[in-house]
C-alpha cells in the first residue's frame, strides 16, 4: 500500500527477494515452484530482471546468487540459434537481462536482428531495443522498438503469459529507460492502461509490468500541486493521501494534467457471488465410509474428506488454481495423492498437480489442464476442531493468468458441535394442502 512506511516497502521487497531466491537451482537457473523443478527460460530470465531492479533499489541480493544465474543465462544463450518461437522470446528476454547487468553480448543479439520479423511477440522486440540501447547502438534499438510499436497487438500466449495489455506496459518501460523515440513513446503512454485494464482481471505479469511502468514513467516528473479536501498539500512527483470518507481533489496546477489513480485495501463487506466464465466446479464431502456427509451434524474432532472437481471449458491449454477456504473450525490432517486412493474406492482417480501450496486457511492446488485432459478431481482429509458456527466459503478454480476464466461457488454456513452438544432437530416441511375431491 502507498501508505506504508519506508521500513514497511523495503522489508516487503527482501521478502520478494527471498521467495525468488528459494526458486533457484543448483545450476544457477529457476524452476518454476521451486528449486527442485526444472529450468525455465523465459521465467528464469523474468526472475533474474526482478533481482537486478531490487538489488538496484536496495535490496540484498547476495552477489554468488547474481552470479550464478547469470552463468548459467550466458550459457543458454551461446547454446545455438534458436529456431522456436518459444526460443526466440527466451534469447531476447536472455540478451535484455544480460545489458540490465552490464554484460550484453551484441554478438548474439545481433543474430537475433537479423530475424527481427520472426520476434513473436511486441515484448521480445522491445527487449532486443532495450539490449541495443544499453549497449549504445542506438539505430539497432530504434528500428527494434519501431518493429515492437507498429505491431502492438498480439493474442494471449501461455508461454510468455502475455497479451496486448501487459506488452504495452512493458514497452512503455523499457522506451523510457531507454530514452530513445520519445514521439513515439508519448503516442504510447497515451493509450495506456487500455480499456479492458481491470483490477478484477488482470494478472500478475500485468501487475507487475504497471507498477514498473508507473515508475519509470513518473520519474522525472514535475512536482505536483493539488488540493485534497481544499487544504493544499506540499509539492512532490507524487501526493499519497489516505482517504476515510468521500474527498475531492483539485489541480492547482494550469498547465499539465493532474494523474490520480485511487487504491482500495481491506476485507469485503460481502463475500463475492457465484459465477463462473469458462470453467465449472464442484465439490462433495463423505465421511471416512464413502457415505455423503451431513455438514449440519458434524461433530468435533470427525475427521471426513473433502472432493473437489471441476473441468476447463475453453478448449485451450492453461495453468489452473483449485482453492477451497477453510471454516475457521476446520483444519487439513492429510493431502491425497493423485491416482487411485487406496482404501477409498468412492474418491474415484486423483488428478496430478503441479503443487499444493502448504497452507493452512485453505486447502490450494496448482494443475495444468488441455484441450485433452480439460476435468481435475482433487481430495483432502479434513478435521473439525473447534466447535462454533463458520462460515465455509465457496470453492473456486481461475486461470492462474486470466483471472476473467474462472467458476466459484457461494458462500455458506457449517457448524460444528461439541461433544455433548444435541443434534439439531430438523423440522420436516408441511404437508401440502389436500387438493378438491373429483
Amino acid at each position: 500500500p502507498d501508505d506504508a512506511g519506508p521500513d514497511d516497502r523495503a522489508g516487503r521487497l527482501q521478502q520478494a527477494v527471498e521467495r525468488v531466491l528459494n526458486k533457484q537451482r543448483f545450476d544457477g537457473s529457476f524452476g518454476l515452484w521451486s528449486a527442485g523443478g526444472e529450468p525455465q527460460y523465459w521465467t528464469g530470465a523474468y526472475a533474474m530482471e526482478a533481482l537486478l531492479r531490487a538489488r538496484a533499489a536496495g535490496a540484498a541480493v547476495p552477489d554468488a546468487a547474481i552470479e550464478e544465474a547469470l552463468k548459467s543465462i550466458l550459457e543458454q544463450v551461446e547454446e545455438g540459434t534458436p529456431d522456436t518461437p518459444e526460443e526466440r522470446a527466451a534469447q531476447a528476454y536472455r540478451l535484455h537481462v544480460l545489458s540490465l547487468a552490464g554484460r550484453p553480448r551484441l554478438g548474439a543479439a545481433r543474430r537475433l536482428m537479423e530475424g527481427l520479423d520472426t520476434l513473436p511477440t511486441p515484448l521480445s522486440k522491445a527487449q532486443l531495443g532495450a539490449a541495443f540501447a544499453r549497449a549504445g547502438d542506438r539505430p539497432r534499438a530504434e528500428a527494434a522498438f519501431a518493429a515492437a510499436l507498429a505491431a502492438p497487438a498480439r493474442d494471449w500466449w501461455s508461454y510468455d503469459y502475455g497479451n496486448t495489455a501487459r506488452d504495452a506496459l512493458a514497452m512503455a518501460a523499457l522506451l523510457k529507460e531507454s530514452g530513445l523515440l520519445p514521439d513515439r513513446l508519448a503516442a504510447l503512454q497515451a493509450r495506456l492502461p487500455g480499456p479492458d485494464f481491470t483490477p478484477q482481471g488482470t494478472n500478475t505479469q500485468e501487475q507487475g509490468w504497471a507498477v514498473l511502468a508507473a515508475a519509470a514513467l513518473g520519474r522525472d516528473g514535475r512536482p505536483v500541486r493539488v488540493a485534497v479536501n481544499g487544504t493544499p498539500e506540499p509539492p512532490a512527483p507524487r501526493v499519497t493521501v489516505a482517504l476515510a470518507a468521500p474527498g475531492s481533489a483539485r489541480n492547482l496546477a494550469t498547465d499539465a494534467a493532474l494523474w490520480s489513480a485511487v487504491s482500495v485495501t481491506g476485507i469485503p463487506a460481502q463475500p463475492a457471488p457465484a459465477g463462473r466464465s469458462g470453467m465449472q466446479i464442484r465439490r462433495r464431502f463423505f465421511d471416512l465410509a464413502g457415505g455423503p456427509l451431513n455438514l449440519d451434524t458434524l461433530r468435533q474432532n470427525t475427521v471426513f474428506v473433502l472432493q473437489v472437481e471441476g473441468r476447463a471449458e475453453t478448449r485451450e491449454a492453461m495453468q489452473a488454481v483449485v482453492q477451497q477456504g477453510l471454516p475457521a473450525g476446520w483444519e487439513i490432517v492429510g493431502r491425497l495423492a493423485a491416482g487411485e486412493v487406496p482404501g477409498m474406492p468412492w474418491v474415484g482417480e486423483l488428478s496430478e498437480t503441479v503443487a499444493t501450496p502448504a497452507l493452512d486457511d485453505r486447502m490450494a492446488a496448482i494443475l495444468d489442464l488441455t484441450p485433452d485432459r480439460p476435468e481435475f478431481r482433487i481430495a483432502v482429509r479434513l478435521r473439525a476442531v473447534t466447535a462454533g458456527r463458520f462460515e465455509l466459503p465457496g470453492a473456486q478454480v481461475e486461470d492462474m493468468y486470466r483471472p476473467q476464466v474462472f467458476a466459484r461457488q457461494n458462500t455458506g454456513r457449517v457448524t460444528v458441535l461439541g461433544p455433548d452438544d444435541p443434534l439439531p432437530v430438523v423440522t420436516p416441511p408441511p404437508a401440502p394442502a389436500p387438493g378438491p375431491r373429483r
